[in-house]
């Protein structure tokens, strides 16, 4: 397996790995089953990937894919993309801290 295959697999693994802890938060506070939230969401990303715009850095430009997702379902664009902003942030945070307490 070539290092770019294993590199898409890794990041398949992360995306579905934020996508089933984004399931159970919501499944928390919601009182759905987190498979059911897990299932939609793999939908709804199968839909709008392709609306992702990747820079050659590795970084990803997400507000065309919010703004996508916005229109189709009927959900305010600014209220969709400071929530995935905060979201990301708080990813961003999660990270930070396991990165510190791995170096401890």
């Amino acid at each position: 397996m070539g290092f770019d295959s294993r590199l898409a697999k890794a990041e398949a693994s992360v995306s579905n790995a934020l996508l089933w802890a984004g399931a159970l938060r919501i499944a928390d506070e919601t009182g759905e089953r987190p498979e059911d939230i897990y299932a939609e969401a793999l939908r709804l990303a199968e839909k709008y990937d392709r609306y992702e715009v990747r820079s050659p850095g590795g970084m990803v430009d997400i507000e065309p894919a919010i703004r996508a997702i916005a229109n189709d379902e009927g959900l305010d664009y600014d209220e969709l993309l400071a929530a995935a902003r905060q979201d990301l942030r708080r990813l961003n945070a999660s990270i930070r801290r396991r990165q510190r307490n791995a170096r401890r």
